[in-house]
């Protein structure tokens, strides 16, 4: 089992570069204050920085379900903390990976701020030990090809499988937002982005559009995602 912590993403097919993945990781050097290991599941490990190990994803599924391979016998053991690449990381998240290890849960997540689908979590911010959910991938493989169809995705099927879940932002409510549903006003077809983000915030979550590269007119968005 590793002693140090695992931070873990997901880079498949087309949808985002290399170039993700790196300033991921280097955003995160910035701000934790702690070893670890940084590994990325993909089937292209081009342009990834040396210091990031590729998984080799066991075999091919679309997009999202890629996740579910955080759960399969290619991860490394121990404490793993997953993070969508479309997310900037602001602030410190030392006390949110504290939140999550103090919790004693099986798994950690902050709560979806739309329910999509029906779930309670929202899968772009997953903390758990290896191999403790294994369950989840084993059901997956059983579920296949059927599951991909799925329309909630790996998020859903994951909180389907998964109800011990400590959800950290109930401790800290403004450490993970959303930009768009949580950070912006929407007026009709028109998203109002602010021109400063709270302190107290930490990860900004993109999911849906934009993405980070589309907003590289924001000053706090040149500031910290590099």
């Amino acid at each position: 089992m590793s002693p140090r912590l695992n931070i873990v993403t997901v880079k498949y097919g087309t949808a985002y570069p290399a170039d993700y993945v790196n300033r991921m990781f280097s955003m995160l050097r910035r701000h934790l204050d702690e070893d670890f290991d940084a590994w990325c599941i993909t089937e292209d490990p081009r342009g990834l920085e040396a210091s990031i190990k590729p998984i080799k994803p066991l075999f091919n599924v679309p997009g999202w379900w890629n996740k579910l391979f955080l759960f399969s016998p290619a991860m490394p053991e121990g404490e793993i903390l997953y993070l969508d690449l479309d997310q900037i990381i602001t602030g410190d998240i030392s006390p949110l990976l504290a939140a999550c290890r103090k919790s004693g849960a099986k798994l950690c997540a902050y709560r979806d701020p739309l329910q999509w689908q029906g779930s309670a979590i929202n899968s772009s911010w997953l903390y758990f030990r290896h191999p403790d959910l294994a369950f989840i991938y084993d059901a997956f493989v059983k579920d296949l090809p059927g599951v991909l169809t799925l329309e909630g995705g790996d998020q859903l099927y994951i909180w389907r499988h998964m109800k011990d879940v400590y959800f950290v932002d109930d401790v800290l409510p403004n450490g993970i937002k959303s930009f768009k549903f949580q950070l912006c006003k929407i007026t009709g077809q028109t998203l109002n982005v602010p021109l400063d983000i709270d302190p107290a915030v930490r990860v900004i979550n993109f999911h849906g559009r934009p993405k980070p590269h589309e907003l590289m007119q924001v000053p706090w968005v040149q500031q910290h995602w590099h």
